[in-house]
């Protein structure tokens, strides 16, 4: 399953529909790259939504940049 976004010059737009199925699963959230983990709080805010249980955070990259610290310390991932 994916997160739908669409990110422009000055703003992330989107990020509320998963495309794709995650009712009952254990859903491990992946990106290429954290800096502000603003899309990374989005999706985890959102798979409950859908029925899913954010299980981990992966990403390639870690900047951790702004308020990176803040945006994960809200996830629920177990």
């Amino acid at each position: 399953a994916v997160l739908d976004k669409l990110r422009t010059k000055t703003k992330l737009e989107g990020g509320k529909r998963i495309i794709g199925d995650v009712e009952g699963a254990d859903v491990f959230v992946l990106d290429d790259m954290i800096s502000t983990a603003g899309t990374m709080a989005k999706a985890c805010k959102v798979v409950p939504g859908h029925g899913g249980r954010v299980h981990a955070l992966m990403a390639t990259h870690g900047l951790f940049v702004g308020n990176a610290n803040a945006h994960l310390e809200e996830v629920d991932a177990r």
